[in-house]
């Protein structure tokens, strides 16, 4: 009855500016969609948006409203955005609910998701009518019978080779196969006329069909894709080769794969090391990957290492894979690597309370992450049992996550040397730090020596004086710069250059301004003195100075607020390199001395060795032997005093009963090992305690293969 009601309203005004209708989530009958259509046909100016979404329109109602709106010509060449999503049209008739469409139209956006359509009618209409406008095209939720699949290919390619104007793809959940996504490739791929398309693929069966190989092929192949989704469509065991496909692409920016690493064995594994070289690449031209439910698990901190060096990705997701301790610190250090990531989602990953204070931490390191959405789901899991040290670090993350988006922050570049500066004091330190646990362990042996050379005491405590110096140094190069204190150092600079600005514009306004404005009245004055009295000059300055003050004020604004920052970073910048160079003096050189000590005290300790009876700590110290070495060595039959010289062999073969042993290797055989060791990205150690952020392995093969359960 209100539809009736608002169709006699709708015809009987011929002067209607009506330009979107949307009629979304009411159920239209029959009856009411007659009236609807009337009104549609005598509308005069069309609409530019029609939106019946779920409106629950039957294959009949649909092909009336069609007819009605192929009667209109002006709804021809006005209407933009048609969305008839969710409604069971399931028309397989072409004169159906798709006639209007067939019909050359201006229609940018159509969506008709979830409508239970055949493909093989589709595509047809949209290449009649839909090549020249069609913008964004969404059939997600669609699944064609499979007996459909040959007659479809041909149809698609034929519609993304021919049209124009294409800029995004929808078709997740259609029930894919390989054969149709390479037909829509290869359709995208020969097309001149279309750059930066997104296409989603997603929950689709891609590991179905004849072609599979064929898809890895044509991804490397089609440069007009920026944006790419084959998330959940059951490619595990091909993801290796997809990926290495993906990695000779260079136009896909956007890239989401995740929910495809559940296959078993060394399929998994090989995708993800083949991941891993494409993000580690200098050619990767990927903005934004998406591995969310993926359950990565153990694997999520080699892969995350490998983007601690990738300089084009500004968004992660890694939500939903279950990554715990390991992986926060690998996340910790990823943070703190000088990377350009810009945004990152984490949820659903097993975090405990102390990762979120070692996530904030590193946050105040880094001034390039905007987001993080806080993970709800972790937070809710350990809230109870620690939730004041909770609070507080969500409220220092977010306190960064502004920091970063202020208009006063630093630039991108300046932010990578802040980063890249904190990273090689660490590594410096690291490095003394072993020099000096070195230097220490052998002052300590030589004290528990008997007999001391001489000399040994002189250089004891030269060794001693150069590892405390060492301990300072260590001290020195964390301190030499410091954001906390630039912070403070950057108010006072702040408040210095806003004087020293504003008196200047100041000046500057009251010298030329002013000027032009006197000029202005005396010119109006000459030009009509009959209508300008005094009173009016004057009240023609009057608004020059009032006009004057207020845009001083926005001027001394703005001047300050670009100009500020500016000179601030400059000043950090001279901060950053003065401090590199002094640190790396000043570590090369505490290296050498601690080397010197190291390698003079090595030298004290062979002469103790060599002049005394070894003993049992000397020799397990310098001892390279492995165990088995040691077994066969005590195993030995030790020959007495009165032995000769000479070992007598015997000439005749040894008798035994089986046949003769042979050594088919060169090198003595070994047992083999009960107990595998875990690589150690692998194990399974707590956030809680204490540890370092270099603790991450530094090779490029951290993705290794867990062990099985016994």
């Amino acid at each position: 009855e209100i539809l009736f009601q608002f169709c006699v309203a709708w015809k009987n005004s011929s002067k209607s500016v009506l330009s979107h209708l949307d009629l979304s989530n009411n159920p239209l009958e029959e009856k009411a969609i007659e009236h609807f259509c009337i009104g549609l046909e005598s509308l005069q100016h069309g609409l530019q948006s029609l939106t019946l979404s779920n409106c629950k329109i039957t294959p009949k109602v649909g092909a009336m409203l069609a007819q009605s709106m192929k009667k209109n010509q002006d709804l021809l060449y006005s209407l933009i955005h048609l969305d008839l999503s969710a409604n069971p049209l399931l028309s397989s008739d072409p004169q159906g609910a798709l006639v209007f469409i067939q019909e050359p139209q201006t229609i940018a956006t159509l969506n008709l998701s979830k409508c239970g359509l055949n493909f093989d009618v589709v595509f047809p209409a949209l290449i009649r009518g839909c090549q020249q406008h069609l913008q964004e095209l969404d059939l997600s939720q669609n699944k064609p019978k499979k007996h459909q699949a040959a007659s479809v290919g041909h149809s698609m390619q034929q519609f993304f080779s021919s049209a124009i104007s294409l800029e995004k793809i929808d078709l997740s959940d259609c029930k894919l196969t390989a054969d149709l996504a390479v037909a829509i490739m290869e359709g995208l791929s020969v097309n001149r006329n279309i750059q930066d398309i997104s296409l989603n693929l997603s929950s689709n069966e891609l590991n179905h069909g004849m072609d599979v190989s064929a898809m890895s092929n044509i991804m490397s192949r089609v440069r007009n894709i920026s944006d790419l989704d084959i998330s959940n469509t059951g490619i595990d065991f091909y993801l290796a080769r997809l990926l290495e496909a993906l990695g000779l692409n260079r136009s896909i920016r956007h890239l989401n794969i995740g929910q495809n690493f559940e296959g078993k064995g060394s399929s998994r594994l090989e995708g993800m090391r083949q991941l891993s070289r494409l993000v580690r690449s200098d050619e990767c031209s990927l903005e934004s990957l998406s591995l969310s439910d993926s359950k990565l698990k153990e694997l999520t901190p080699g892969l995350l290492h490998s983007l601690t060096n990738n300089e084009s990705l500004r968004k992660l997701d890694i939500s939903g894979n279950s990554m715990g301790g390991p992986g926060i610190r690998a996340l910790v250090r990823l943070i703190l690597s000088g990377c350009s990531l810009e945004e990152i989602h984490y949820g659903h990953n097993d975090i405990p309370a102390a990762g979120f204070t070692h996530i904030a931490d590193a946050l105040e390191h880094n001034y390039t992450l905007r987001s993080m959405p806080p993970p709800v789901h972790d937070i809710a899991r350990v809230v109870g049992k620690e939730g004041t040290c909770m609070e507080e670090a969500l409220a220092r993350i977010q306190k960064y996550l502004c920091r970063n988006h202020s208009d006063e922050r630093f630039s991108i570049e300046l932010a990578k040397r802040h980063q890249q500066r904190l990273l090689a004091s660490s590594q410096q330190s690291a490095l003394i730090g072993r020099e000096i646990v070195q230097v220490e362990e052998m002052l300590t042996k030589i004290s528990k020596t008997d007999k001391k050379e001489e000399g040994t005491d002189e250089e004891v405590s030269r060794a001693t004086s150069v590892k405390e110096e060492a301990n300072k140094v260590v001290q020195l190069v964390d301190s030499l710069y410091s954001p906390r204190q630039e912070s403070q150092q950057y108010e006072a600079i702040n408040h210095r250059i806003q004087d020293v600005i504003e008196r200047e514009v100041e000046q500057l306004y009251a010298e030329y301004v002013q000027e032009n404005i006197e000029k202005m009245v005396t010119q109006s004055v000459k030009a009509c003195p009959s209508f300008l009295d005094d009173t009016i000059r004057e009240t023609l300055r009057q608004i020059g100075r009032r006009e004057l003050s207020e845009e001083l004020a926005e001027a001394k604004k703005a001047v300050t607020k670009k100009t500020a920052p500016e000179v601030i970073n400059h000043i950090s910048e001279m901060n950053l390199e003065t401090a590199a160079v002094i640190s790396e003096l000043i570590v090369d050189r505490t290296l050498g001395e601690l080397e010197g000590s190291s390698g003079r005290l090595h030298s004290i300790l062979e002469k103790t060795t060599k002049s005394s009876s070894p003993s049992k700590r000397i020799s397990k110290i310098f001892s390279f032997r492995t165990k088995d070495q040691d077994a066969v060595r005590k195993r030995r039959v030790r020959r007495d005093d009165n032995d000769h010289d000479e070992v007598s062999i015997p000439t005749t073969p040894l008798q035994t009963d089986g046949p003769a042993l042979q050594h088919l290797g060169k090198q003595r055989p070994r047992p083999a090992r009960r107990h595998r060791q875990k690589p150690a990205v692998l194990k399974q150690s707590g956030i809680d305690g204490p540890f370092s952020i270099w603790d991450t392995p530094t090779t490029d093969n951290v993705i290794e293969e867990p062990d099985k359960p016994k």
